[in-house]
């Protein structure tokens, strides 16, 4: 066989049992699983499938477009999607490459047969990260983007819970924003911060690096000069690798040195809900109210200043359009 021990067996995913036992040309389970595009197929989804019915595998035809196109893994499918879209690659750090998570739906929609992947799966094991740690229904998609860490040093910077446009992106890194610790660490020099410790808060751990979040928002606010720099606090906190907590006007966001270190904490749950009157005013919790959602995507290059990519465009069907502006209700500049 062709694709020996690179598809998964049917009747072993759905029962744990195979007529074939060893002998079977399929693999049973991730430990059997070969080839070449052995590190995505291990993100696709098989057997039930809440969306799809009545049951989604993964065939020889999946495999076939991922080895055709050269995509062995999460990497250099974001990578080939960026130079099959139409939009291209979306403006993060410097050290993260990134697309439209719209985009890459559609990349495995129309590039490779209908492939679905479990993409919760693969931000767990650290195989991509995204803007806001998670890509559950209730976020905006089209406002959300899927990437990689260049570096592979600095997956543990916490970069991608903050959104900038190039120019800001340039400014943080002239101040040595390298992390999102380094952020609260500058903002804690800052003369506003200096003058307004967070040492009054119960709840501030000891041994915890921490700063109000509108000390935050107004240094994010000073650096973005009229483009938009956007702090993903809730987000970050809810994935255990920031500390949040205080209420308005003395909301505080934080780290331990465990943080820097790629270790996380307890996570702080969500809380997106709407608020109103003026403990809105200044707590993060207004800053993501669904009438407030962060900037859209920002797009660093096209598809038509690539070869490849406008080969590509050519013979593959576009890109789904991802907005390219703030979404509704959003108005100004962001700060945090």
């Amino acid at each position: 066989m062709g694709y020996h021990k690179e598809v998964y067996c049917k009747d072993y995913m759905d029962t744990k049992r195979c007529q074939y036992g060893k002998n079977c040309n399929f693999a049973h389970g991730l430990k059997e699983l070969r080839g070449s595009a052995k590190d995505l197929i291990m993100y696709a989804e098989h057997g039930p499938y809440p969306e799809h019915s009545p049951k989604f595998y993964v065939s020889t035809a999946h495999i076939e477009a991922a080895i055709k196109n050269e995509v062995t893994d999460m990497r250099s499918l974001i990578d080939k999607t960026i130079a099959w879209s139409k939009f291209g690659r979306v403006a993060t750090a410097p050290c993260i490459t990134a697309v439209s998570f719209s985009d890459l739906k559609g990349y495995c929609k129309n590039v490779l047969k209908g492939l679905i992947l479990r993409w919760e799966e693969a931000i767990q094991n650290g195989a991509i990260v995204v803007s806001r740690g998670t890509l559950n229904t209730s976020d905006r998609a089209g406002h959300i983007w899927v990437g990689y860490y260049s570096d592979r040093a600095l997956k543990d910077s916490g970069l991608e819970y903050v959104d900038a446009d190039p120019e800001t992106w340039t400014r943080l890194m002239a101040v040595n924003a390298t992390s999102i610790y380094s952020i609260i660490d500058t903002v804690l020099l800052s003369s506003a911060s200096t003058n307004r410790p967070v040492v009054d808060n119960d709840d501030v751990p000891a041994n915890a690096t921490a700063v109000y979040t509108g000390d935050l928002k107004g240094w994010c606010r000073t650096q973005a000069q009229g483009g938009y720099c956007w702090f993903h606090i809730e987000y970050a906190a809810a994935k255990g690798v920031l500390l949040r907590g205080g209420g308005y006007p003395k909301e505080w966001v934080g780290y331990l040195e465990i943080h820097r270190q790629g270790k996380r904490t307890a996570p702080v749950p969500l809380n997106l809900q709407p608020v109103s009157g003026a403990e809105g005013q200044g707590s993060s919790s207004a800053a993501f109210a669904p009438s407030e959602q962060p900037p859209g995507l920002h797009f660093i290059n096209h598809v038509s200043t690539a070869s490849e990519g406008r080969s590509q465009a050519a013979s593959q069907p576009a890109g789904p359009a991802t907005p390219e502006g703030p979404p509704p209700g959003f108005t100004g500049a962001p700060s945090a």
